[in-house]
């Protein structure tokens, strides 16, 4: 496990891929019916990472697998299946991903996918939650752009996350993750709700719909979570509430307050480069799109004239277009295109050497971490709002 992280980043051991085997064979059935049984969908680099997530435990692992394989080809709203969901994404660059993204994410909720990369190669997520809106993202929903088009694209950011995890980590010979920043400034500001309490349909879309999702499905691809500008009562709510993680979740959480003191911007660094950040935090940028600063009046405005006349972009599509544009050199493959390398199990790695300190018996506590912390939270409100702070550290 890497002492900043918190993850396993070495490949598979000799003893991990032969409980991955296992785990393919129970599940074949499942596999039979995938239309794109891909290597960031069935491959090694994948199961592993339901392993790691069940400690090691071939039934438990089984288990999730087999839900997702499930999952992933019935049909959802608004319409199609996420395998389908994925040929829309599978395949895009970093840069392009971003702007298919951002052309189509909800302003109210602020995000961008992939905001750079780090020293070790692994993607930068950044979350302007201090900005999120939930009652103005309940209110953009109208009868051609719902909250099944959020829940869409939220599905198609794991799963181009998945896709382009797999590539890197063939690419750099060890288990590629993502860093995610979730910055709290503008927390409960200017008639925003703040991060403990949300308008009901956005509680109950985050809770209900999306974390139970991203802790069984899309498992084990966060390394780290780095809360910045957090409020007083956030600090206070994590020291009440640590203990009932275990290490590993603990080891993913690094909780700083203000981005303008040096030593917060110190720590930061450390897993989120100077050239990535703003001024204010120590950097070198002046703006970072949709999260710093966040999208105005008038970007709002846009998107709810225009989201619902979006249509359906494949990524072949587009460079088709670039090259009779005249904008895509296809004399040499693209890095993304580059073919799979051959992987061996890591020998050097915590989990060949047996030295991961992972109880293969062990069931995580998530599920326990999560009822405690709702205990802790819970009011009762009849004002169409719900606590939100539960589903914080539900997903790690």
């Amino acid at each position: 496990m890497s002492s900043l992280y918190g993850v396993e980043q070495g490949l598979p051991s000799a003893e991990d891929l032969g409980k991955i085997k296992l785990i393919r064979e129970a599940c074949r059935k499942e596999i039979a019916c995938l239309k794109d049984p891909d290597e960031d969908i069935i491959g090694d680099l994948r199961v592993v990472r339901f392993l790691h997530s069940r400690k090691g435990n071939v039934e438990t692992a089984t288990e999730w697998f087999r839900n997702f394989l499930v999952w992933r080809v019935t049909e959802q709203p608004p319409g199609g299946t996420p395998e389908d969901w994925r040929r829309e994404v599978a395949g895009r660059s970093v840069d392009n991903f971003r702007q298919w993204y951002l052309r189509r994410s909800n302003p109210h909720d602020p995000m961008n996918p992939c905001a750079g990369e780090n020293e070790d190669g692994m993607l930068l997520t950044w979350l302007a939650m201090g900005f999120l809106d939930p009652k103005s993202w309940t209110e953009s929903h109208h009868p051609q752009y719902s909250e099944d088009d959020d829940f869409k694209l939220a599905i198609q950011y794991l799963e181009w996350t998945y896709w382009e995890l797999e590539r890197r980590s063939r690419e750099q010979g060890k288990l590629s993750y993502v860093v995610k920043m979730i910055d709290m400034k503008g927390s409960g500001e200017d008639g925003r709700q703040s991060f403990l309490w949300w308008d009901r349909k956005y509680s109950d879309f985050i809770l209900k719909r999306i974390t139970p999702l991203a802790q069984h499905h899309y498992c084990d691809h966060d390394s780290m979570f780095v809360v910045v500008n957090a409020p007083r009562l956030f600090s206070v709510m994590w020291n009440a509430v640590k203990y009932v993680l275990t290490e590993r979740q603990r080891s993913k959480f690094k909780i700083l307050s203000s981005s303008s003191e040096p030593s917060n911007q110190k720590v930061l660094m450390q897993v989120w480069p100077k050239e990535h950040l703003p001024l204010e935090y120590g950097g070198s940028l002046v703006s970072i799109e949709r999260v710093y600063p966040p999208a105005g009046k008038a970007d709002k405005e846009r998107f709810h004239a225009e989201r619902h006349l979006i249509d359906i972009e494949y990524p072949e599509q587009k460079a088709a277009e670039q090259v009779a544009e005249g904008c895509l050199d296809t004399s040499s493959p693209a890095p993304c295109g580059a073919p799979n390398a051959t992987l061996q199990p890591s020998e050097a790695s915590p989990m060949a050497a047996g030295a991961s300190g992972r109880d293969s018996d062990a069931v995580p506590k998530d599920t326990e971490f999560v009822a405690v912390a709702e205990e802790v939270l819970t009011c009762e409100s009849n004002a169409g709002i719900q606590p939100a702070a539960a589903s914080w550290f539900s997903c790690c």
